[in-house]
């Protein structure tokens, strides 16, 4: 899945770029926090999807990053697709999209995780945590 994690960094920096903005950089303890996150929420993709509510890490747990964005989806669909997907919700929502291209972040850390899901789909979640360091 890391190759899979620098391309949804690659995504995000080129919507900085259409911006002006300078490119964030991967950073190691954010996609760790990412990764289980992701992990704890894969398998609950399905009640999330259709109740169309996404859990976010509560507040009180959030140490070391300053925000976040988190996508779920179930389809038959490769990876890239998912987090191409992903990246275009968040560009037009705007607290997604302001998380993306704020000048105050300078780090992020993302993780996806996969299973596979009902009648042979996938179940996808996405978690890009976001910090200046």
């Amino acid at each position: 899945m890391a190759d899979i994690r620098h391309y949804a960094l690659d995504r995000i920096n080129e919507v900085r770029r259409w911006h002006g903005l300078p490119p964030l950089h991967l950073h190691y303890e954010l996609s760790i926090g990412a990764k289980a996150h992701c992990e704890h929420s894969v398998d609950r993709v399905e009640d999330m999807v259709y109740a169309q509510r996404l859990e976010h890490t509560p507040n009180h747990l959030r140490t070391g990053f300053d925000a976040e964005n988190v996508h779920a989806q179930i389809g038959n669909m490769h990876a890239n697709d998912f987090v191409n997907s992903g990246i275009d919700v968040w560009a037009k929502h705007e607290g997604h999209r302001n998380n993306m291209l704020s000048r105050n972040f300078t780090h992020t850390g993302i993780d996806i995780a996969m299973r596979d899901g009902p009648y042979g789909t996938k179940k996808f979640f996405m978690t890009a945590r976001f910090c200046r360091r």
